[in-house]
């Protein structure tokens, strides 16, 4: 029994089941009935998949924020950032300055006494560091996006 098949005998709607059924040995085409054939966009259809797999892209939780990092300005500069307990960030590079961090969600969020706001996340096996600009929401898009590495 074809799948659909035993889906209609589970009770499912067939007009229902037919009208989104996807060939997938024919991915532009979609079946809407038996006497219709509707063409797909290709351009829908990628970017459909594309924001499937981008699921598995998705940030991992960073469980333990406390250590040194190695993260970098916009232009590439390196800063090194030592997050201490109690809330407590320090950073070296073009200029030292002192902040605050806090663990939400599993992201690290730094913000600095500039007004400056960073977001370490992982992702996969690799960190990346998203940089807001003051008065920039760090729910918003970041001004910019560079790696970030855990440092011993």
């Amino acid at each position: 029994m074809s799948g659909i098949h035993h889906l209609i005998d589970k009770g499912y709607d067939p007009e229902e089941l037919r009208s989104n059924a996807i060939d997938i040995k024919s991915p532009f085409v979609v079946p809407v009935n038996r006497e219709e054939v509707t063409v797909v966009n290709r351009a829908r259809v990628l970017g459909s998949l594309m924001l499937m797999l981008s699921g598995f892209a998705q940030a991992q939780p960073i469980k333990n924020a406390l250590g040194n990092w190695k993260i970098f300005h916009g232009g590439g500069e390196p800063i090194f950032v030592q997050v201490l307990p109690g809330g407590i960030a320090h950073f070296r590079g073009d200029k030292g300055a002192q902040g605050s961090w806090k663990l939400i969600n599993g992201r690290l969020e730094l913000s600095w006494q500039d007004g400056w706001q960073d977001v370490i996340l992982r992702r996969g096996k690799s960190y990346r560091k998203l940089g807001y600009a003051p008065g920039h929401s760090i729910q918003g898009r970041p001004d910019h996006e560079t790696a970030a590495y855990r440092r011993p």
